[in-house]
């Protein structure tokens, strides 16, 4: 299946979008307007419908904020459009729809609705339709990447595992763990 559009919701500097997609897509505005916190919401969400036991629409599963590979914030409870997330059923959250399409035509809608838990974690709810369910799940499985801007790479770097270079990439570390990363790209790594 192809992923034709994105709707995100209540998050960041976002109130409310959807975005068609195409092979490329290239995200233009001045700063402040919301380029980043697309990307952040997009990968966030892919990032917890990997990592959370059970997707499903009618309860919750709490990811531990420890067991994340991505926050775009320490304090994710911030992370609400005009609100700040909340651990009840009725406090603000943020919602991220991925909509796919196959050959046929048939649609598949993959939505991840996020709020704070109790304890240190998120809280996610939504559905993962089974067609679409290995693109997201699995230790190993990345749907998304989100690596922010490059600049001063050392000239040596050690060895580091996947969960390290992973998290260091995502709070913009990624001049650090340049090799770390294009490593975990090498075909061995992927097919792993």
């Amino acid at each position: 299946m192809e992923l034709k559009s994105v709707k995100i919701d209540k998050f960041k500097r976002i109130d409310n979008i959807e975005i068609p997609l195409s092979d490329l897509n290239i995200l233009v505005g001045s700063n402040g307007s919301g380029k980043s916190s697309i990307l952040q919401a997009l990968h966030l969400a892919s990032c917890l419908l990997r990592q959370v036991n059970r997707i499903r629409s009618n309860s919750t599963e709490m990811v531990r904020i420890s067991d994340l590979d991505y926050l775009p914030s320490d304090e994710y409870w911030r992370l609400g459009h005009g609100a700040d997330w909340g651990n009840l059923a009725t406090s603000p959250s943020s919602k991220v729809e991925f909509s796919f399409q196959d050959a046929d035509q048939n649609e598949a809608l993959v939505e991840c609705r996020m709020r704070a838990a109790r304890n240190a974690g998120i809280s996610v709810s939504g559905e993962l339709p089974e067609q679409i369910r290995d693109q997201f799940r699995g230790i190993d499985t990345f749907f998304s990447g989100f690596i922010p801007g490059i600049s001063g790479i050392p000239n040596v770097e050690q060895k580091n595992s996947k969960r390290v270079v992973l998290k260091a990439c995502s709070f913009g570390d990624s001049n650090v763990y340049l090799r770390n990363a294009l490593d975990l790209l090498s075909p061995e790594e992927i097919s792993d």
